[in-house]
C-alpha cells in the first residue's frame, strides 16, 4: 500500500500528540526511521569483518602518493592499491582539489539528564524525531534511556575549511539550543544538560553530496559534501563510488550525484569573513521570524547567499515542525 511521504498536522495535533505547544503547524513523515549513527557504524564494521574485510583502526595516514599505483603511508606501514577513495567528510579539505568546493562549519548537540516522566507526559516514549523550519535548523529527539538529545547546525566556521582541533569538545551554544527547543516544548524549559559535543560538517556549495574522480588523477576518487545529511545518502554514494572505482558504466555511475563538486567558495579571508556575516544574518532572521518581525534588506541579502540545502524548512514559518515516526529496532 502506498503511503504519502507527508501527513499534515494541525496545531492541535502537535499540541495534543507531541506536546509542541509553541508550533504553528507541521507535517509527519511516517515512512522514515530514526537511526543511531554510532550503532550503525558499529554494525557495518561487524558485517564487514564477517565478510572477510580487514579493518585497521587508529592508523593515521601521513601521506598519499598518487600515480599508476597508489601508496597510502601510515605511521606503521605502507599500503599499495590500484585506487584510493577519500571519504573523510569535512577532513577531505586537506586536499586542494576539494577544499574550495567545501565550507566547514560546526554542528552542535547536547543531551539532557534522564527525564522519563516528561517524555511520558509528552508521549515521546516511542519517538518522534523533530526538525523545525528555521534557516539554522534545530532538531531534537528522545533517547532509549529517557533523555532528550538536541542539535543545531551553523555554528563555528573553519578558516580555510581546515578542521584542526577547533571542532573538538563541548558545544558552544547549549543555552541557545535549549531555549529554542523550549519555545516549541515549554516542558523542557530549564532542563538539566548532562553533556554536549560538536563536530565539523562539510557544507557543499549547492548542499548536495558529490562522488567523482579527482581532476587529472585516474586512480583517486572522493565522496563528500553531505552538508550534515550523510547517513541517508551515504549508501547511494557508496554504490556510485564502487561503480566509478571499478570503471562500470551502470545505473549508479550515471546518476546526477556522480559528478564533481559544483561551485566554489571565495578564497580566504573572504570565505571566512563572508561566512561569518551570513551565519549571523541567518540567526538574526530566525529571531525576527519568531518575533513576527520583518528582516531588513541587508539581512535578507546576506541570507540569500547561504549555500543550498537538501533539507526542507529553509523557507516558511519558523513555528512549523516536521516530525519523523520512530521505528523500533
Amino acid at each position: 500500500m502506498h503511503c504519502a511521504p507527508f501527513i499534515e498536522l494541525s496545531r492541535s495535533d502537535l499540541r495534543d500528540k507531541y506536546g509542541l505547544r509553541g508550533a504553528l503547524a507541521g507535517v509527519l513523515q511516517p515512512t522514515v526511521a530514526l537511526i543511531q549513527p554510532a550503532k550503525l557504524a558499529r554494525g557495518m564494521r561487524r558485517v564487514a569483518l564477517d565478510c572477510g574485510v580487514r579493518v585497521f583502526e587508529n592508523s593515521k595516514v601521513t601521506q598519499v602518493c598518487r600515480g599508476p599505483e597508489c601508496r597510502v603511508r601510515t605511521q606503521d606501514g605502507t599500503l599499495t592499491a590500484a585506487s584510493v577513495v577519500v571519504a573523510l567528510n569535512a577532513w577531505a579539505t586537506i586536499f586542494p582539489e576539494i577544499r574550495r568546493g567545501l565550507a566547514v562549519t560546526a554542528a552542535e548537540a547536547c543531551v539532557t539528564a534522564r527525564v522519563p516522566e516528561i517524555l511520558a507526559k509528552l508521549g515521546w516514549s516511542q519517538g518522534p524525531g523533530i526538525t523545525d523550519s528555521r534557516r539554522m535548523i534545530l532538531n531534537w529527539r528522545a533517547t532509549p534511556d529517557g533523555r532528550v538529545e538536541m542539535g543545531k547546525g551553523g555554528g563555528r566556521l573553519a578558516f580555510g575549511s581546515r578542521v584542526a582541533g577547533r571542532f573538538d569538545g563541548g558545544a558552544i551554544r547549549v543555552r541557545q539550543i535549549v531555549e529554542e527547543v523550549a519555545l516549541a516544548v515549554p516542558d523542557l524549559k530549564g532542563i538539566d544538560i548532562a553533556t554536549s559535543w560538536m563536530g565539523p560538517i562539510d557544507k557543499s556549495f549547492h548542499g548536495l553530496p558529490a562522488a567523482s574522480r579527482f581532476p587529472n588523477d585516474e586512480n583517486m576518487f572522493y565522496g563528500c559534501g553531505f552538508s550534515g545529511n550523510g547517513v541517508g545518502p551515504s549508501k547511494l554514494i557508496a554504490k556510485i563510488l564502487a561503480s566509478l572505482v571499478l570503471r562500470r558504466a551502470d545505473e549508479y555511475s550515471s546518476l546526477g550525484l556522480a559528478q564533481p563538486l559544483q561551485g566554489t567558495f571565495p578564497r580566504e579571508p573572504v570565505r571566512y569573513l563572508g561566512g561569518r556575516c551570513v551565519l549571523a544574518a541567518m540567526n538574526r532572521h530566525d529571531q525576527l521570524d519568531h518575533a513576527n518581525q520583518s528582516a531588513g534588506v541587508l539581512t535578507r541579502w546576506l541570507v540569500s547567499k547561504m549555500p543550498g540545502s537538501i533539507l526542507p524548512g529553509t523557507v516558511g514559518d519558523d513555528g512549523n515542525a516536521a516530525l519523523q515516526e520512530h521505528i523500533p529496532e
